[in-house]
Order: structure tokens, then C-alpha cells, then sequence
């Protein structure tokens, strides 16, 4: 019994997905040795697992490299001043990496530099008007300025 046994299991397990002595070789395992079918679901069972984490690992990877692909994206539009585009390449990386700190820090900064950048557009016309003679209204505007000002120098810089 043992012998035939080891030669159907030897026979199942050589056999291809298409040959049709695999499922007779199986059958007559079934007949000798009805624990077998538990092995087999066990040895599957443990391949997908393998396959499972082997794919997901796969993705994972995936993810990073597209997260620092918007992370660079997002960096070179921070150079050339284009903050909305790069807050929204630093967006699409925490999209992918949500608790990733250097894209947080970067879009923080992103923010930070469109904000000052924006203060001093509207400093500047606040001085225009002054040059002009419209106390008043640079007065306004400069008012509105500091109200926007934050107090925090560079909020992402301590984190």
C-alpha cells in the first residue's frame, strides 16, 4: 500500500495541469490515503499565500516609486515658484504614502512659500497705492496683510 501510494503522489505531483493521469493519480491517492486531499489544500494553500504576499510586496514597491515620482514632480514645480502644481503633486504622493513625514514636510513648506509669496504680491501693491497717495487704502491692505501673517515663521520646520 505504501508503494502505491508514494507512486500515484509521485505521479500527481509530476504531472501537469493538463494531464489526465493527474486527476486519476489523484483519485486512487483519495481511495489509499483519504488525508492526502488535506495535504494537497494545505500545500495550495500555503503557494497562495506565498504568491499573495509576494504580489502585495510587489504593489507596495509600486506605490513608493509613484509616490516618489509626485514627491520629485511636486519638488521641481516648488522651484520654479508653481505652488499649485506642487502642492498638488505633493498631494497626489500622500495620496499613495499618507504618513509619509518628508512629503508632509514638503507640502507644508509648499504652502508656507505660496502663502508668504502671495503677502508679498499684496505687499507690493499696498505700496503702489502708498506711492500714490492712497494712504488709506494701503493702510487697508496693509492691515489685511498682518492679519494673515502667520505666527508661526515656518510652521514644517520643526517637524
Amino acid at each position: 500500500m505504501d508503494d502505491a501510494a508514494r507512486y500515484f503522489e509521485e505521479r500527481y505531483r509530476r504531472a501537469s495541469e493538463d494531464d489526465p493521469w493527474k486527476k486519476r493519480a489523484f483519485d486512487e491517492l483519495l481511495k489509499i490515503n483519504p488525508r492526502f486531499q488535506e495535504e494537497i489544500v494545505r500545500q495550495e494553500a500555503e503557494k497562495l499565500k506565498q504568491e499573495l504576499v509576494t504580489k502585495a510586496h510587489a504593489e507596495f514597491l509600486l506605490t513608493l516609486e509613484r509616490s516618489e515620482a509626485h514627491y520629485q514632480q511636486g519638488q521641481k514645480y516648488l522651484a520654479d515658484k508653481n505652488f499649485k502644481q506642487a502642492i498638488a503633486e505633493f498631494d497626489r504622493a500622500l495620496s499613495l504614502t499618507p504618513n509619509n513625514p518628508k512629503i508632509i514636510k514638503a507640502k507644508d513648506d509648499a504652502v508656507f512659500a505660496r502663502d508668504i509669496d502671495d503677502i508679498k504680491r499684496r505687499a507690493g501693491k499696498a505700496i503702489e497705492k502708498l506711492d500714490a497717495g492712497e494712504i488709506e487704502t494701503a493702510k487697508k491692505q496693509f492691515q489685511e496683510i498682518l492679519a494673515t501673517i502667520p505666527d508661526d515663521p515656518n510652521p514644517s520646520a520643526g517637524k
